[in-house]
Order: structure tokens, then sequence, then C-alpha cells
């Protein structure tokens, strides 16, 4: 064997491992070196299989091997997050097989992991790198299908002999199995944001699914429905259905022709692989993944790996596209990038923030920078610019932003009028458009009615942090007929992302401290008695709002909150959390005022200021300046992803013993008062 060889350790001794093991041996350049099982005897009789220098008895020895440059993770889906994990953290690069982790949760913790660790990552997903894609995509791209609006994707196969499917310790059921294919199928040709999704499942008596369908609606208006099943034969067709025609893909999980029909022209095209490669269905579908690790992957540096996820050719979405920010030329030979309008945020990292910027940066619309202090910039996507500053240091800033023209300014810590006053020298004159956020806590406490429209008053006697919001309000607006200062407000209600649940009663170190009393069987208080109605919005459909109202004429000069329609009592919010956690739900009612008189918590404005009264908010106004605005994630969808990415991260979990002894404290009191006058 030639020395340079790209040795490959395999993990795991089944079926699609020694798939890869025979296609490994028939490629120049790349060999099966090593074998790690859970049995010694399993890996050995493997390795005397396939011409495999090293066997072991363990994955952790397979990924210990120093001459290992890269791993494939051939393992049952119930193992890939421990071993990848394992992998990443020492360093190894890792090609993982289809389905790449049991969850989502698991598979933000892979990625967040190999991004910190700058160590290549990938999915063995074979479809992603078949020649087929580039063709399909270029028909797309040449209009011969108009604009895309509905994509549909099917496989099933009979598989009830595959003991597998059938088995919750080994994640089976047939989405991980067959689904993903579908799902792949789609984000190929469709790689907008997906903005809501509905699911149905037929299972097994052991509880896996056995037959799914899912339907997604994407930001840019497609429509997929894919659906999968390990029960019956399917016709494993994908369509791609257009304005002005429509493309049918054979097979979904391995292109094999693509047909236009006759509308147009009704030729079927057999998809090739440029060059001597006879195609996909010559060896494992290894081949084509493995031949495209970039050259900087093949070697003894496995940190040269580092940005590689999300912006190399093995990863999902990047074929057939050019880099981010890479402009195209217009008919008129301008350049695309010059087109877009310029946009700077100051913050962009928080609870709000963070999903307009990752909206802003997925729709390429915009060419946006943060302004901050650069604290959480890996969070930041690779296509926006972070400018490092403090914003309270004005000469600074002043002279960083030296030059500089914005369309649209944006200020997401601005809490107190010194601080917008400071904004409005800063950018006068340097932009089109200044957007602030205030709060919708400003709105009159207490309510004369529970229906919240823009004009409603503002005044909360309760709130500090409210009365700041309504003086910065007061100073913007001021300047708008003073001088024309380009002002929008935007004022959110309460709203949520993956890092905190949205609840009434917590301490200073925010929600996980009730999650943890949940989970413990403890009981938890819900202020008054639960039946006040409140609104909950997640950051991701509020993104959609105020990216309407950026660059919008109709808002300069105006002011819209942004919430979503749905309403919830509160009852009904802990009762939802708890439901998402899987335990019942203990819940102790205390009224606000108790709970302000005995807490050392700013209960007084957090909830009798805010949270403790009934609030209906009116969005037509917001509708109306953005045609097709919608929130479409319900409280119980976006709690659990919330809850997922929260268990998944101890950094999310801090701990609050001084609110749980308080909590503890108080609900005796309450019991002990019960108790006295029975």
């Amino acid at each position: 064997m030639d020395k340079q060889d790209f040795k490959v350790g395999i993990v795991g001794a089944g079926w699609i491992a020694a798939k890869a093991a025979e296609t490994l041996n028939g490629l120049d350049g790349f060999r099966p070196y090593a074998i790690g099982s859970r049995s010694l005897e399993k890996a050995q009789a493997f390795a005397a299989q396939w011409g495999i220098e090293r066997a072991y008895g363990s994955y952790t020895e397979v990924i210990e091997d120093p001459e290992v440059d890269l791993l494939y993770v051939a393992t049952p889906h119930s193992h890939h997050f421990e071993v990848t994990k394992e992998a990443l953290e020492k360093g190894k690069p890792c090609l993982v097989e289809k389905a790449f982790m049991a969850n989502k949760a698991q598979a933000q913790v892979i990625v967040d992991l190999a991004r910190r660790r700058k160590v290549f990552l990938a999915e063995a997903i074979w479809t992603r790198y078949q020649p087929a894609l580039q063709m399909v995509r270029g028909l797309i791209q040449e209009g011969r299908i108009g604009k895309p609006q509905l994509v549909t994707a099917t496989l099933g196969y009979s598989m009830g002999r595959k003991e597998r499917i059938f088995r919750p310790d080994l994640c089976g059921g047939a989405l991980l199995d067959l689904g993903v294919y579908c799902l792949n199928f789609v984000r190929m040709f469709c790689d907008a944001p997906i903005v809501s999704m509905d699911s149905q499942c037929v299972k097994t008596d052991t509880g896996m699914d056995l037959s799914n369908a899912i339907s997604l609606v994407l930001a840019d208006g497609i429509l997929a429905n894919v659906q999968s099943s390990a029960a019956c034969v399917g016709d494993n067709i994908g369509v791609i259905a257009g304005t002005e025609g429509n493309l049918i893909i054979d097979n979904v999980n391995n292109h094999r022709q693509c047909q236009q029909p006759p509308a147009h022209h009704g030729e079927w095209t057999r998809p090739r692989v440029r060059g001597d490669d006879p195609g996909p269905e010559a060896g494992h579908g290894l081949r084509i993944p493995v031949r495209r690790l970039p050259r900087r992957h093949r070697g003894r540096a496995h940190g040269a790996a580092a940005d590689a996820f999300g912006r190399n050719p093995v990863h999902h979405g990047t074929h057939g596209r050019p880099p981010q920010g890479v402009g195209r030329p217009l008919s008129d030979g301008r350049n695309r990038l010059e087109m877009k309008r310029k946009a700077l945020f100051i913050g962009g990292t928080g609870t709000i923030s963070t999903a307009i910027t990752a909206k802003l940066a997925a729709e390429g619309e915009w060419e946006l920078t943060l302004l901050n202090r650069g604290t959480r910039s890996a969070e930041v996507p690779a296509n926006v610019k972070v400018l490092k500053a403090d914003i309270n240091d004005e000469a600074a800033v002043e002279k960083l932003l030296e030059g500089t023209q914005w369309d649209c300014v944006c200020d997401f810590i601005g809490f107190v009028p010194a601080q917008v006053e400071r904004d409005w020298r800063l950018f006068r004159g340097r932009t089109k458009q200044y957007m602030y956020i205030s709060s919708a806590s400003a709105y009159q406490k207490p309510l004369t009615s529970p229906f919240i429209t823009e004009g409603t008053p503002l005044v909360n006697p309760y709130w500090e942090y409210s009365r700041n919001k309504i003086a910065c309000e007061d100073f913007l607006m001021g300047k708008f007929r003073e001088e024309g200062y380009p002002v929008t407000i935007i004022r959110p209600s309460h709203t949520y992302d993956n890092r905190s649940v949205p609840l009434g009663v917590h301490g200073d170190n925010g929600s996980w401290q009730v999650l943890k009393r949940m989970l413990d069987g403890k009981p938890v208080i819900i202020h008054g008695d639960g039946t006040s109605l409140w609104t909950v919005t997640h950051n991701t459909d509020f993104a959609k709002g105020f990216v309407g109202l950026m660059g919008n004429p109709h808002a300069i000069g105006d002011v819209f909150h942004i919430t979503s329609d749905e309403t919830l009592t509160w009852n009904q919010i802990y009762q939802t959390v708890a439901d998402a956690l899987g335990v019942p739900l203990k819940a102790v009612h205390v009224s606000s005022e108790f709970l302000d008189a005995v807490g050392p918590y700013d209960f007084r404005g957090g909830l009798i200021g805010d949270k403790a009264n009934t609030v209906l908010f009116d969005n037509r106004k917001l509708k109306r300046a953005v045609p097709g605005f919608q929130a479409t994630v319900r409280f119980e969808q976006g709690v659990r992803r919330t809850l997922d990415y929260i268990l998944a991260h101890p950094e999310c979990q801090p701990a609050d013993p001084a609110f749980d002894a308080w909590c503890d404290r108080v609900i005796a009191a309450v019991e002990a008062a019960k108790a006295s006058l029975c």
C-alpha cells in the first residue's frame, strides 16, 4: 500500500460498514485501515474479510488510533451521538452515516462541537453527492419549470423482517431509516427556512413509526410533502413542480433518471458521472462523498478542516451555488452584491435579534453587520460581518463608522434615554431607517381594556424598565417630528428562543430552576389563579414581522408591536411545559401581590406591571404593513424545541438554589395558611 493512502477507520461492523470497506478497497488513494466493534471477534472476522490492518474490540480504540485520518461512523443510529462526540473531542474528522443523529438536539451538540474544535464533520448521505443533483439544479436554474412551488417525495420498502426498525433502543422506525432521504430530497433543491411543519405517523406495537407523512411550509412559499414507510413498497418518486412545468426524479434515494413531462420535453435523462466514474450504481454510495473530500482533509493536519462544516463541498446544500457573499451578474451587468441593502444591528446575538440575524443571513437580501463586543461571535453566521466595539464608547464608535451609510440601523440594547440620544448623534444622516426595540410592557397598566393596539396609551407606574422605554420612544418620535429622523419603533411582548422557556415566576438565573423543580417532582408557583390570558411569541415568528418592516417606507415614523395571535392562560402555559417534559404539573397558585410583598425579585414590575394582566394583541396594523405575515409556531411546538435544546446544553441550565429555597418557603407558608383556616 502507498504510505500516502488516506486511512479510514470504520466504527461498527454491520452490513453498511461492509459495503463501505468494499468500496474503499476499490478506490485509489484510500483504504480501510481499522475496524472497531463492540466484539473483538467480530472485528477480527470483518478485518480478515476485507483486508483491514487493525481490528479493535471497542469503538474508543479505533477512535484513538493515531494512524486513522478519518472515521466513518456506521453504528446503529442510537450510537451515532456518543461515538461522534468522543471522536470530535479527540480531534478526529468524522463522516457519519445517515441518519446523522437521532434528533435535532443531538445534531446541534455535535455541530457546535465540530465548529468549536475546528474538526471536519459531514453526513454520509450519498444522494447529496450524485451527479443528478447538479443536473436537476441546472434545469431549475435554467427556468425549465418556472418558479418551484411544490415538492413531493415518497420512499417505501417492505422491511417487516428488519428487526432494527421495531427497536426503540436502536432508534428504529421509518423516519430515520428512509424518511431522511425524502427530507434530504427537499432540502437539496429548496433551502429556504422552514416556517411551519405538520406530521402524522402510524406506529408499531413497540412505538416506532412504521409509516409517516410530513408537510413543510418554507419561507419562500414552497410547500413540501414527504412520506416514508417501512411497511410497503412505494413508488419512490420525487417531484419538483413549478409554475411552468415539473421534474420527476426516480429514485428518491438513488437518482437513476429525471423526466420533464411532455408538456415541455418528455424525454428521460440519464444522470452520468463526469470522467471515468461509472456512476453511483457501481459500488457503495460512499464512493462519491469520499472522493469529494477536499484535499486539505486528506492529510494528518486534522485542524486544517477547521471551518469546513457548512462551507465545503461535502456539506449539505453547497453544491451548484457560489459561496455566500459572491455576487452573480444581473442582466445589465451589475453585481447582485452591490444591489443589497446594508443593515447595522447594535447587538444582534440576543433572544430576539439572533433569529432576525439568522433569517437575514439565510435569505441573503441584506448585507448585515453586527456592532457588539464580540462575546458570542461563534454563533454569528459566516456571511454576517462583525464590528467589535462597545457602543457606549461613543468616540470610538464614531471613528469606526466614519464614511459609512446604512439602509437600516437597529438598536436591540437601548434601555434608557441616554442610549437612544447617543444613537441619534451617531446615526442621524447615516441611515435611511432607525429601528428601536421598545417593549409591549409599556402599554397602560392597569389596563382599561385587554385589547391592545398600537394606540393604547403608554403608562406603567409599576415598572421602571417600561417607563424608560416610554421615555426612549418619546425622544425618538420627537426627533421624527422635529427633523424627520427616520425612526420605526417595535414593541415585542414575551418573546422566547431555544435558550429559555417563557414562564411568569422565576429567579434571577432564568427559568431553568422552575424546569428542574418540575423534573424533580416538586411543586411550582403560578401567579394569581393562572387564568389570565397571555401571549408568547417564538423568535422566528418575530423575525418574520421585523424583517418585513426593514426598509419598509410604510414603517417610517410609526410604531408596531409584533406578537403571535395565539393566546393561552398561564395554567395552559405551565401545563404545556410539563407535558413536554413528560412530568405531571404540581401547581401552587399564589397572588401576584403576595409574591411581590415577600419576594426579593422584581415581581411588582414583571408581574403586576406586565404578566399578571390579561392582554390580547391586535396585529392588524403589522399585517397591513407586512402582507402575508403570520405567526406559525404554536407554543406547544416552540417549547418542545426549546426544551430539546436546553436539555442538550448544560450551559442553559444555571442552578439557582436561592430561588429554589425561596419557592419552598413560599409554598410552605401558603400551605400552612390553608391548614390554619381549615
